[in-house]
């Protein structure tokens, strides 16, 4: 009899894939959004907020890969498409077009709340 935790991972798992209608969110684009639910919102050191370059360090990513999973999560699949899983958006950084920040959209604090839910309700 398999353990009562992989019971909620698999729950977990299920609301995600079916945020995104028939498309599938794949393992890393999955860490990918876990890490803005986690770090959405904090500052670095100068008190300036967490940017896509620490954020793909912190998930051990290439930028390149987190800028992908972020336009997956957000509103478009690809650059010339949308249909996106409308999870997360991203805004440039004052001052520097090429520096992004992100963040969870109302979709995206519905569904951590979910993931909440499910994976703490013992």
């Amino acid at each position: 009899m398999p353990s009562p935790a992989i019971r909620p991972l698999l729950e977990a798992n299920r609301l995600l894939l079916g945020t995104n209608g028939t498309r599938e969110l794949t393992i890393n684009a999955v860490i990918t959004f876990l890490g803005v639910c986690i770090w959405e919102g904090e500052l670095d050191r100068n008190g300036d907020p967490i940017q896509l370059q620490e954020l793909a360090r912190r998930l051990d990513f290439s930028a390149t890969t987190v800028s992908q999973h972020l336009r997956y999560l957000g509103d478009f699949y690809r650059s010339d498409r949308d249909g996106g899983a409308g999870l997360v958006g991203t805004e440039d950084y004052t001052g520097d077009r090429r520096r992004k920040v992100f963040f969870l959209t109302q979709r995206g604090k519905a569904i951590a709340r979910s993931l909440e839910y499910i994976l703490t309700r013992g």
